[in-house]
């Protein structure tokens, strides 16, 4: 585990970022769980591949994620900065047993 000392970054900012499965309940209900829980194994792998180490990826609950990010300098703390996770999350289709789903992704 890695653990963030302010004394050698100078002065953070944590930005909170929350995604989340558009149609996730839809999913459960048409499918099973058990697949719902297959897209969320494979969304959380995507995000994990897009995001820096120190960036902590929680699951909340019904297909949405909390991200903790850490910036150094406020001038990185930017919507365009976020772009890329944005864009690299919702504009793919992931794969599970049942087949795969293009689902969309909402901030």
């Amino acid at each position: 585990m890695t653990r963030f000392d302010k004394s050698n970054h100078g002065e953070a900012r944590f930005n909170v970022l929350m995604l989340a499965i558009t149609n996730f309940n839809d999913v459960v209900q048409s499918h099973n769980q058990h697949i719902a829980d297959e897209l969320v194994i494979a969304v959380s792998e995507k995000i994990n591949h897009l995001v820096r180490p120190l960036v902590i990826v929680s699951y909340c609950e019904d297909g949405q994620f909390t991200l903790i990010l850490v910036q150094p300098n406020i001038e990185n703390c930017t919507t365009e900065c976020y772009g890329r996770l944005y864009d690299g999350v919702g504009l793919k289709s992931y794969g599970a047993s049942a087949g795969f789903f293009c689902t969309p992704i909402s901030p």
